[in-house]
């Protein structure tokens, strides 16, 4: 998700400038911190193993049977965005200017990133992939995304609209994976009833 974000800063509100992204990231420096990132993740997926057991491995399987998939994906994922709420209304992720907004913003990336962790673990039957997947975003997602980022002024400020704006990338690849459970789940039917 951060490598979508920082190609989205950069074509919103920078230009493509190779010179500058190869003086500011190295390719060693690069490679190093994708590697690191990968290496690292399942090491620290015991961190992000509490949420991921309690929202994908219990929460979604007792909500999915009367809520459905889509309704799973966006309920669960609100829960999941409140739950941060303290962290968000001290300004952690979106500043503190509006902190409301903020948890806002945070249930909607929630959502998003939900969909593609409720897919990974339903394709795989467990929660682990998803812990290291949660682990590579927490860890190294936006270090990665901001070595994309080129001709975008130090002294830009976005406002919370621009926030949304960024997010689009991950809502439509969240979108994406929803997509895949749905017709995943259509085809289980559909081979059930032959």
């Amino acid at each position: 998700m951060g490598l979508l974000s920082g190609l989205q800063i950069t074509f919103t509100y920078g230009s493509w400038d190779f010179a500058e992204i190869s003086e500011k990231a190295p390719l060693t420096a690069v490679v190093n911190t994708v590697l690191g990132t990968f290496a690292s993740a399942p090491l620290f997926a015991f961190i992000t193993f509490g949420e991921e057991f309690g929202w994908r491995g219990y929460m979604n399987d007792k909500m999915e049977p009367l809520l459905g998939t889509v309704g799973t994906c966006i309920v669960g994922g609100i829960i999941w965005g409140v739950w941060h709420a303290p962290l968000t209304l001290c300004g952690h992720n979106y500043g503190t200017e509006q902190p409301f907004i903020g948890v806002l913003l945070m249930c909607l990336n929630c959502i998003s990133s939900g969909m593609i962790l409720m897919w990974l673990t339903k394709k795989t039957g467990s929660v682990f992939p998803a812990c290291i997947m949660h682990s590579m975003n927490n860890n190294g997602g936006t270090l990665v995304g901001n070595f994309l980022v080129s001709g975008v002024p130090e002294t830009l400020e976005t406002t919370l609209l621009d926030e949304l704006y960024l997010m689009l990338p991950q809502v439509v690849v969240g979108a994406v994976f929803l997509i895949l459970m749905l017709r995943e789940k259509r085809l289980e039917k559909t081979s059930a009833l032959c």
